[in-house]
């Protein structure tokens, strides 16, 4: 009798040994199920959430790039396409102090920034295409689209300003720009607003710039570019 209980309390033993043997070992696991490994697998570590909102968030500011670079491109062509096209016609020389006509310009733009209460950096480009006439009372009009992200802050920013000059006050080309502007960046979603600027061509660029931002509130910029003449017309 003792021994016959000691028997079945062996093979107990035993049943109990070999069923924690194979709840820990690999085929113990893999007999579990098709998704018992995942359940009681290891994890990543972090915030999956936060990385997961993270990565949407790239998106506003990786679109909104290759809308500047399409919408450059597309203005370029209409461009090329609405110029006339005289292939009889002689090339007729004009002088270099003659700046009459239709400009496309491309060149960098840099800044000094003040947003949210403190001041930044923000480096960029920009495409501007300008109808000059420099006799007239509005001596410059045209469209100016630019990009900057800041150095510090997350993101940056892109605008679309319409453009008017004139040499009337003081000789040189005096001019405002208004339109409105977004703020991008990878950890936030898009902010709106506009923005004013005063301008000064003398070779470059300067400009001051005052503006406001959805969330951000107001900001100020005073800043340089450099405008590389690409096409003539």
């Amino acid at each position: 009798m003792f021994g016959s209980t000691a028997r079945r309390n062996g093979v107990l033993i035993g049943a109990e040994a070999g069923e924690a043997v194979a709840d820990t070992s690999p085929v113990g696991e893999a007999s579990v199920g098709p998704g018992a490994w995942s359940a009681i697998g290891p994890q990543i570590p972090g915030n999956r959430s936060s990385l997961a909102s993270r990565g949407h968030s790239t998106r506003p500011f990786a679109w909104g790039l290759q809308s500047l670079l399409g919408l450059t491109l597309t203005l370029t062509l209409l461009l090329l396409r609405a110029a006339p096209a005289h292939a009889d016609a002689a090339p007729k020389l004009r002088a270099a102090s003659d700046l009459d006509g239709l400009h496309i310009w491309l060149g960098p733009v840099g800044a000094a920034t003040r947003v949210e209460g403190s001041w930044d950096s923000a480096w960029g480009g920009t495409i501007a295409a300008i109808r000059i006439r420099e006799a007239a009372p509005i001596g410059a009009l045209g469209v100016w689209l630019g990009g900057a992200h800041y150095a510090l802050r997350d993101g940056g920013r892109l605008w679309l300003d319409g453009v008017v000059g004139t040499r009337r006050l003081g000789g040189r080309m005096l001019g405002t720009a208004a339109g409105p502007v977004v703020e991008l960046g990878d950890l936030r979603h898009p902010r709106l607003g506009a923005q004013a600027s005063i301008w000064c061509f003398a070779g470059v660029v300067p400009y001051a710039r005052l503006g406001v931002l959805e969330a951000s509130g107001p900001f100020v910029e005073v800043g340089l570019s450099l405008g590389l003449p690409a096409l003539r017309f």
